[in-house]
Parts: C-alpha cells; structure tokens; sequence
C-alpha cells in the first residue's frame, strides 16, 4: 500500500523553455505521492514538497513548500525552477515536470507513493 522511491539526475540539460521530466510513476499501481525534490546549480540548491494526486484522467500537484539557499539565490535563479504535472497515457504513467530558471540543474527526488 505503500512505497519510497528515491531517483537521481546530475544534468537534467539545457532547456530554460521545456519543462523537463524528473520523475513519474505509474497510475495503475498509486494515486497519490508526497513528493520532495532537491534542485542544485552550482552554489545555489532548492528543495521543493508537494504532493500529487490523480483520477486516472488528470494529475494535480500542490507545491507547499520551498526553500532556496542561499535565499535571494542569485535573483535571476530563485526559485530554481517551478513544477507542473500531467498523465503520459502512452506510459500510463503521472509525470512531474520541472521549468528550470537555470540550465543545467542537477535534481534528486524522494517520493512517498500510496495506492
């Protein structure tokens, strides 16, 4: 009924216009994920909560936590990036998806997921 899934990317690349896949799951097997991610880039690093929940049509995240170090982070890269969510129905799979506000970021996650 319960599972913790831990994922890590060093280089998510270069797109600052695409928001870039950083995790997913599959719906079939859980409806909803407390979800931490860690975004660094360079001196600068974020951690982000939320939680996502889905109906098997459409997927919705609430971000209810952020916190940036150092805070003002270099203004033009704080926050890191913002997240948004949707259902891959070729993959069958819910989709987290990070807009970076800087290139290159490295993005850790930690995901508690209950069917």
């Amino acid at each position: 009924d319960y599972a913790i899934d831990i994922s890590s990317n060093g280089n998510i690349g270069t797109s600052v216009v695409t928001p870039i896949k950083v995790y997913e799951f599959q719906r079939a097997a859980y409806r909803t994920g407390k979800i931490m991610v860690q975004v660094k880039n360079g001196a600068n690093t974020q951690m982000s909560e939320m939680v996502i929940a889905h109906n098997d049509t459409d997927s919705y995240v609430t971000v209810y936590g952020t916190v940036s170090a150092p805070p003002a982070a270099n203004a033009f890269a704080s926050p890191l990036g913002t997240f948004t969510t949707t259902i891959n129905s070729t993959s069958n799979a819910v989709e987290l998806f990070l807009q970076q506000t800087v290139a290159n970021s490295a993005v850790k996650v930690v995901a508690h997921l209950v069917k």
